[in-house]
């Protein structure tokens, strides 16, 4: 006698004759197996496959079985020890770790800081230097220019005035250099003042390459745009204004030292 069962895929109501129940069947419609049941009663669960107990070790026996620790080894103490005739108190966190050391960082910013500024200051001072080398070293050329000329002035007096006996007896009424008294007073004031002007000149150069004193700069660079004193005079002034241009730059002055 045939029974009536349902597709479990497209859920349609199917005959099948009752030799077939409890065993599988196909939908003529979707193609799905299944077990046929009789309509109103539950299909039966899939047999469970039991494992199969694992095979023993046999060198279980023989290795070395690690300690198992006690079962409070990782638990902290929650109460602190009871002090004498008093409660336990609560218990005592350690300190907590600094992972951010923000003391540390500050310390690290300001040294980075600090190297940062020491290296501008020491290309700004570079960049300074650089500027007032070449003035100063034009100053430098005129003013020892001007000393070799007197060093030859002062050679050529000593030699006149060492060739003057034998130049015959100085006339009568003449005093012992020959009358030459004046010229030789005012070779000697001409020469005095060239070589004050050459040093103050020459020194001011030299404190303009090393960047100290501004005064004594200012000096020397006022001297050297006198055109009074010899022919030197006349290369000093562009250069004492080229002087004056480079040290009144606020770049260049606020690295003079004292």
């Amino acid at each position: 006698m045939p029974i009536t069962t349902t597709c479990p895929e497209c859920r349609r109501d199917l005959r099948v004759p009752d030799h077939l129940l409890g065993t599988l069947v196909r939908c003529p419609h979707c193609r799905t197996e299944f077990t046929a049941q009789q309509e109103g009663t539950q299909p039966s669960p899939p047999p469970v496959e039991t494992p199969a107990p694992p095979e023993p070790d046999p060198f279980a026996d023989t290795l070395p079985r690690p300690e198992t620790p006690p079962a409070d080894a990782f638990r902290a103490p929650e109460t602190e020890p009871p002090a004498e005739g008093g409660a336990p108190g609560p218990r005592a966190l350690p300190p907590r770790p600094n992972l951010d050391d923000d003391e540390d960082d500050e310390n690290l910013e300001e040294r980075y800081e600090e190297s940062r500024r020491r290296r501008i200051e020491q290309e700004s001072y570079e960049s300074a230097r650089q500027r007032v080398l070449p003035p100063a070293i034009c100053l430098m050329v005129v003013a020892g220019a001007c000393l070799a000329i007197d060093a030859f002035s002062i050679v050529l007096t000593i030699v006149q005035v060492a060739m003057m006996p034998a130049m015959g007896p100085p006339p009568p009424g003449a005093g012992p250099f020959g009358g030459m008294e004046f010229m030789l007073g005012y070779k000697a004031v001409s020469i005095g003042t060239s070589i004050l002007w050459g040093a103050l000149v020459l020194f001011g150069a030299i404190r303009l390459k090393q960047l100290r004193s501004f005064g004594m700069v200012m000096v020397g660079c006022i001297f050297a745009m006198l055109p009074c004193f010899n022919a030197c005079c006349l290369l000093g002034l562009p250069f004492g204004i080229w002087v004056l241009v480079v040290i009144h730059d606020e770049h260049v002055r606020r690295h003079f030292t004292a």
